[in-house]
């Protein structure tokens, strides 16, 4: 698993529908649902009860989704911190500068 499978599902509990979650991604609903199905399966258990009236989450969804958020927060918060900023602005005079 991997951050951008972590934002598919986090996408998928915001819309509790795999089609309008898939749009917002710009994937296909059958690419996003097999994402989902992977997951389902390297963890084994369904993270979501499918119904026609929408998706309703499961005790293993609740679980899984606390840790997916803290591990988004821990990902933003690495990329806005005050040492990675320093690093690119580093960077980015190098660069410019080299060229």
């Amino acid at each position: 698993m991997n951050l951008k499978e972590i934002e598919y599902i986090l996408k998928i509990d915001e819309e509790r529908n795999v089609t309008r979650a898939a749009e917002k991604l710009y994937l296909t609903p059958s690419a996003l649902n097999q994402q989902l199905l992977r997951l389902e399966q390297e963890i084994g258990s369904p993270l979501f009860n499918r119904v026609r009236s929408g998706w309703t989450r499961t005790p293993a969804e609740d679980i899984y989704m606390d840790g997916a958020r803290e591990l988004m927060r821990i990902k933003k918060g690495s990329y806005l911190s005050e040492p990675m900023k320093d690093f690119i602005s580093l960077a980015t005079r190098y660069w410019n500068t080299a060229l």
